[in-house]
């Protein structure tokens, strides 16, 4: 619910306010989260590991690249945060150059997203389809370009949000 309610929170806010009153909004979030944190309390004789931070990097590294899942699945998650990042920069250009709209339009589209990611991941969680974890993995990868390569030529807000809603529905689960 956060995950949808924040874009289009901060959406509006940017319209309404402006993006630096956005951007303060994020920090006040942040440390209300932070202070909820501290109030958390871990519980009494929790092991903490005095693994120096270099080795533990070395070990997970090594854990990682010897083990051929593992080094599949940090190969698509490489390339899936290139190109949500190339999409944090670039959606509010295209909401702004391509639909005439405020960059605060841009939280509505992460808001679906967000939706049609909570509906895919229940809907998986539901009925998983045959297959191993690796083509469901890939699958969802491929399937994610689809709703993606329709959003440039989305001609209005409600169709870029149900672009975007359709690659949530395939980025939960994948």
């Amino acid at each position: 619910v956060a995950a949808a309610l924040g874009p289009a929170a901060a959406g509006a806010v940017v319209t309404l306010a402006g993006s630096g009153e956005a951007i303060v909004l994020q920090a006040a979030i942040a440390l209300a989260a932070g202070v909820a944190a501290a109030r958390v309390r871990e519980p009494d004789g929790l092991a903490r590991s005095e693994e120096r931070t270099l080795a533990a990097v070395r070990s997970g590294l090594a854990t990682v690249f010897g083990h051929r899942q593992l080094r599949a699945s940090m190969v698509v998650m490489a390339f899936s945060g290139l190109g949500l990042g190339v999409l944090t920069i670039g959606l509010p250009l295209w909401a702004r150059d391509a639909l005439g709209h405020s960059p605060g339009a841009v939280g509505w589209l992460w808001a679906a997203l967000s939706v049609g990611s909570v509906a895919g991941g229940l809907a998986y969680g539901r009925r998983r389809p045959p297959g191993t974890d690796a083509t469901h993995m890939a699958l969802s990868a491929l399937l994610l370009a689809l709703p993606l390569l329709a959003l440039p030529r989305a001609g209005s807000l409600a169709a870029g949000m149900a672009a975007m809603a359709g690659a949530g529905l395939v980025l939960a689960p994948g």
